[in-house]
């Protein structure tokens, strides 16, 4: 599958938390009176618009879909307390980012549906069970249930320790008014591995992966789609993750299929055929080309385009 990249056109609208920064791709051959099938693309934690073009817009154009793509608020180019990331907010933003779509003249608006890797594919899970709008669901490598992923990622001492650290900030917020921050990297537990490969991605995008209040990691603990994803149906969802990835282990994505109802599907892509630690997804057209294919294939299926002759 070629890869070649796409700037995308800037557009804006607006969440509860404030103005939203986001980037629509457009199939450049569509005719007049076309309206086309749409998809959001949510990215993974600290993640910024920009990482949805060396993803999967252009291939999604090439296929008859119109792609947003948008900074979550606290990041980028989107209002918001910098840094305060907080996933409820993330996933009505995503709502909102429907709403957007439906006033586009060329959206099919009853055919809109959410792609979302790591993070981004609870926070696809968290706003498809709050609004019916969302006509189909993928979910690549994300959390069902934050506190659970938490302590599988940090080891139940350093889980405690942090459990004492949000609490500690939570009784100086309740007085000061004021947010304290703390290392994205400490949070997420990076390794020198995933560290080394952020700290690249740094240097051409400054924005991503700021400092985070330690509110944001109170909200993720207390975040839960696992609870909420069986309202998706009768909607479909898609379940994929991989057996080597490192972040969000496996077994999440097991919990959340186990919750979900029908129509729903699940994937374990196996060691061979996969390479998904973090920030590795983020580069070429962001999957291998068997895995571009399955998501490609599942939208075909609920939310086909219809082209004009």
């Amino acid at each position: 599958m070629s890869v070649h990249t796409e700037p995308g056109e800037k557009v804006w609208f607006y969440s509860p938390v404030g103005r939203i920064a986001g980037l629509l791709w457009v199939p450049k051959d569509m005719k007049p009176g076309e309206r086309l099938p749409a998809i959001i693309i949510a990215r993974g934690f600290g993640s910024i618009k920009e990482f949805v073009n060396p993803g999967f817009a252009p291939v999604l154009n090439k296929e008859g879909y119109i792609v947003l793509g948008f900074d979550y608020p606290g990041l980028g180019e989107s209002e918001g307390l910098p840094g305060r990331l907080i996933p409820t907010e993330h996933a009505e933003a995503i709502r909102c980012g429907i709403s957007f779509l439906q006033t586009l003249p060329q959206v099919d608006p009853d055919k809109i549906g959410l792609l979302g890797d790591s993070m981004g594919g609870a926070h696809v899970l968290y706003a498809a069970a709050n609004d019916p709008r969302a006509a189909c669901v993928i979910s690549y490598g994300g959390p069902g249930d934050g506190d659970r992923w938490f302590r599988s990622l940090m080891g139940y001492e350093r889980y405690l320790k942090w459990r004492d650290r949000i609490d500690e900030e939570r009784q100086r917020r309740v007085l000061t008014g004021e947010n304290t921050y703390a290392s994205a990297y400490d949070f997420l537990a990076f390794g020198e591995k995933e560290r080394a490969e952020w700290e690249e991605f740094e240097k051409e995008f400054p924005t991503a992966h700021p400092d985070i209040t330690i509110e944001t990691a109170e909200k993720y603990l207390e975040y839960k789609p696992e609870q909420l994803v069986a309202q998706i149906s009768p909607r479909p969802v898609f379940f994929v993750t991989a057996a080597t990835s490192i972040i969000v282990p496996p077994d999440e994505s097991l919990y959340l299929y186990a919750a979900a109802k029908e129509p729903k599907r699940l994937w374990i892509i196996p060691p061979t055929g996969a390479a998904f630690r973090y920030a590795t997804h983020l580069k070429g057209h962001g999957y291998s080309e068997h895995v571009a294919k399955a998501f490609i294939d599942w939208f075909k299926e609920w939310i086909p385009p219809v082209r004009a002759s």
